[in-house]
């Protein structure tokens, strides 16, 4: 008994130093470096340049091919730099990829009037769809980026309902089906889905039985320019097919191979057609300690009203609406 109760004490007190950390070391087969050596040497090289969708394409690029991809984030101002000199920060991966794939047309424009990189640049457009969303808008005052609880996206009604002098509480009764209709959401939303097939369409990549798919499974769009990541997959799938890339891969799960990087960012929610809100809410793109924020259209509103404080109307530009004419609707709940 004496012996066992020996050696119980042995194996977890009188162990050599460095053992615990041994054996807490990841399990790996004596073939693992041979398989990242082949990983790292996988074709074919994609490079990938565009915006906040860059990593998931880049991600599927990978997967479906078992090829490699690297990606880079193009800022508007990157991309009006790029023909005057820009591309070069980018010319050794140019140079060595097999596949340039863009979704900036400037940068697609300028790639494709070079004979070297001429051969390998192929281009789709950004994936965006105000479908779910006709109320988000980009704000600009004075000439610079407005941000709000929801980053870059705003919402017009709030927006409006603020410069119409209306209260927090009189901005919420905005958000009802009455006020859709006259500000023209529903022909906004038509107008956004065909869009959206079109710029796809002229592109060589029909999307119509795609979208129709989609729709039966509800929501696809995050916000206008983040959708889930079953839409970027079945997208790249469909580009990769245009341009004659071979498809190696055809797991049933590898649409979870890539990780969803935009599930982290904001998410904008569904307006009800009855008007019910009690259930909306808010993802913002920013986080406290690594933990979402999340609220209710009354909080929303009121962190939009601190948002614009300070704010001047004649400053500001509202891009895809007429702001005037909300404010002018908006003034009627007063």
């Amino acid at each position: 008994m004496r012996w066992l109760t020996w050696g119980a004490k042995k194996s977890t007190t009188n162990m050599m130093p460095g053992a615990a950390k041994q054996a807490a070391a990841p399990r790996r087969p004596l073939a693992y470096e041979a398989m990242i050596e082949n990983a790292q040497a996988a074709k074919p090289l994609f490079l990938v340049l565009s915006g906040c969708q860059h990593k998931m394409i880049a991600g599927f690029l990978e997967t479906l091919t078992l090829g490699k991809a690297n990606h880079y984030f193009l800022s508007i101002e990157k991309v009006n730099a790029f023909d005057k000199g820009g591309w070069k920060a980018y010319q050794e991966e140019l140079d060595k990829a097999d596949y340039i794939y863009t979704q900036k047309k400037k940068v697609a424009d300028f790639l494709l009037s070079q004979h070297r990189y001429k051969d390998k640049v192929y281009y789709f457009p950004v994936i965006s769809c105000a479908y779910f969303h006709p109320d988000i808008a980009y704000i600009q005052h004075s000439g610079k980026k407005q941000v709000g609880p929801l980053g870059d996206y705003h919402s017009i009604l709030v927006t409006a309902a603020y410069f119409a002098g209306l209260s927090q509480q009189q901005a919420l009764m905005a958000f009802k089906p009455e006020i859709y209709n006259a500000l023209g959401f529903e022909e906004k939303k038509q107008r956004e889905r065909a869009a959206f097939i079109n710029r796809f369409k002229k592109e060589g990549v029909d999307l119509s039985s795609c979208v129709a798919r989609w729709d039966k499974d509800g929501q696809w769009m995050r916000t206008v320019n983040h959708p889930v990541r079953y839409v970027i997959y079945e997208i790249v799938y469909q580009v990769l097919q245009r341009d004659e890339v071979p498809i190696a891969n055809h797991s049933p799960s590898v649409v979870d191979w890539v990780e969803d990087d935009l599930a982290r960012s904001a998410e904008w929610p569904l307006y009800p057609l009855n008007g019910n809100n009690d259930f909306l809410i808010f993802k913002s793109p920013y986080s406290f300690l690594d933990k979402g924020i999340y609220f209710n259209l009354k909080k929303f509103v009121e962190y939009s009203f601190a948002s614009l404080d300070g704010v001047d109307r004649e400053n500001i530009n509202v891009m895809g609406c007429d702001i005037e004419k909300a404010i002018n609707v908006l003034y009627t709940l007063k």
